[in-house]
């Protein structure tokens, strides 16, 4: 199996402080750039890439919000070395300490997508991280980026120190987990954890994952606006008719529909595990889901043992052939990852 990706967070900034481009813009460029982040929104990456680079030639290849808008389009998509490259050409265009930031935050989540423990590469990721924080002080990602590097580097003093000042600006958010489980044990660097979840269930009951901590979870990011995900529901159904639930746990996270559909299509299609409506997409965020269907697996120490993404002929065994392999450990299994083409978005 391939190892694992790191956790590193992507800004939400994208949408609000990248908001103030060149000045150089005209109604039709900015036309353009929310084509393209509403394309994005929706997934639709090619159509995206296309909208913002049209707002760059009226920008006159001088766009900060379209070379960082299709940055992030590559890093969601793991097209590391083109991200690398679009990185670059938005610092060269950034006009502000904050976008040179997030410019450098993002080459260096590309550098550190490929670094696994080559220590070249994460010097470099560390060398994007420090700039990144050097431009903006105030970028919790960016701190919590450098300090996750600096981790991997076995420089834990610096690393807890950084993860600590970007703590408070995490509290109450769902990554506050992570980064205290990494404070409380830096070995845990070696392993990949889920960012904080305690939910509330279509029957009102509360659910946190730390609870589950000592079963395998699979965790399912879907929609019913996925036709995907709507194509998943059998074989989730005949997974869940078949687990042992002191064991393994099954729960199905809905993205971006009305709560009313999401209440009838479960209801109709008598999904009776456990359902949470994320109505603000906390959730979906907090996980950095980009492609629907998503699934975690966790093991039963709580940490992503396998990420799979998109609904094919061989997912259902994809994902029992996982949970079996975690079942199957006396140790919780360090993190793999497996990914898979999704016709839910299309892809640049």
């Amino acid at each position: 199996m391939k190892s694992a990706r790191p956790v590193v967070t992507i800004t939400f900034l994208f949408f609000t402080a990248l908001a103030g481009f060149a000045q150089t813009a005209t109604p039709e460029s900015e036309k353009e750039l929310s084509e393209a982040r509403q394309a994005f929104s929706d997934q639709k990456y090619v159509s995206a890439i296309k909208h913002f680079k049209k707002a760059n030639q009226l920008q006159h290849d001088s766009c900060f919000d379209c070379y960082a808008g299709i940055a992030k389009i590559y890093l969601a998509v793991r097209e590391d070395k083109d991200a690398i490259k679009q990185a670059q050409h938005a610092l060269a265009a950034a006009t502000t300490d904050t976008q040179r930031a997030i410019a450098h935050n993002y080459q260096g989540m590309a550098l550190l997508a490929t670094a696994g423990d080559n220590k070249d590469k994460l010097s470099d990721s560390e060398r994007e991280f420090r700039a990144a924080v050097s431009g903006d002080a105030t970028c919790a990602d960016c701190k919590f980026n450098l300090g996750y590097v600096l981790l991997k580097e076995s420089k834990t003093d610096e690393g807890v120190d950084l993860l600590k000042a970007a703590l408070p600006q995490f509290q109450g958010k769902v990554m506050e987990r992570t980064i205290r489980r990494l404070i409380e044990k830096p070995e845990r660097i070696k392993k990949d954890y889920p960012p904080s979840m305690t939910v509330a269930l279509k029957d009102g009951e509360q659910l946190s994952l730390d609870r589950l901590e000592g079963k395998v979870v699979l965790l399912d990011f879907w929609g019913v606006w996925c036709p995907p995900c709507r194509e998943s529901v059998p074989a989730l159904k005949r997974m869940a008719a078949h687990m042992d639930t002191s064991k393994v746990v099954l729960v199905s996270i809905d993205e971006r529909d009305s709560e009313k559909t999401w209440k009838e299509f479960t209801d109709k299609n008598q999904m009776n595990w456990p359902q949470v409506y994320d109505q603000r997409e906390m959730i979906g965020r907090a996980f950095s889901i980009e492609v629907f269907p998503t699934y975690f697996v966790l093991d039963r120490d709580g940490a992503i043992f396998t990420k799979i993404s998109g609904w094919g002929k061989d997912q259902e065994i994809h994902l029992q052939e996982a949970i079996e392999f975690v079942l199957a450990q006396k140790e919780p299994a360090t993190g793999a990852q497996r990914t898979a083409g999704s016709r839910s978005s299309e892809q640049p």
